[in-house]
């Protein structure tokens, strides 16, 4: 494996060299190589205006405070938001389409229900290509306003 030499200045060594070679003990090679690979992650995520994105699965019932389910991580962006408004059982429901950075798209769906203040919300749902997500069964309007916001995103490539 080839060697790469890395020039610190005598402040840097003191202050952050040092300490990240005790926190990594023999293997001080691994912090570059992964503080690396999160500076071009970070790098690409802003080239593409992509931020993290922290969304809820689960279920929080607000008049007791209670919440049972997680919150997941990914960087993104949204492309899409659609409020449909009220069904039949009084639930307020809300999509949410976001592209990934690693070019997929996630579905969101949550609902909430005025009358007993717990808000549901259901699994999300990751898709490999826009086509999937357009035949995925979801409304209209939120396929409607993601192409609007990356019209390329629905154009199909032609290998030909």
């Amino acid at each position: 494996m080839p060697r790469k030499n890395f020039y610190i200045s005598d402040a840097d060594e003191k202050d952050v060299y040092q300490k990240a070679k005790d926190l990594a003990g023999d293997s001080i090679s691994s912090v570059i190589v992964d503080a690396l690979r999160q500076y071009v992650y970070s790098r690409e995520a802003a080239a593409k205006e992509m931020d993290p994105i922290i969304i809820y699965e689960g279920q929080i019932d607000h008049r007791h405070n209670v919440s049972t389910g997680t919150n997941l991580r990914f960087t993104g962006k949204e492309l899409a938001t659609y409020k449909p408004g009220t069904d039949e059982l009084d639930l307020v429901v809300v999509y949410k389409l976001y592209y990934t950075l690693k070019g997929k798209f996630l579905v969101w769906k949550g609902s909430f229900n005025r009358d007993s203040e717990i808000e549901i919300c259901t699994r999300s749902k990751a898709y490999d290509s826009f086509r999937e997500v357009s035949e995925g069964g979801y409304p209209g309007e939120l396929i409607s306003q993601a192409v609007k916001q990356m019209p390329d995103v629905a154009c199909e490539e032609l290998d030909i």
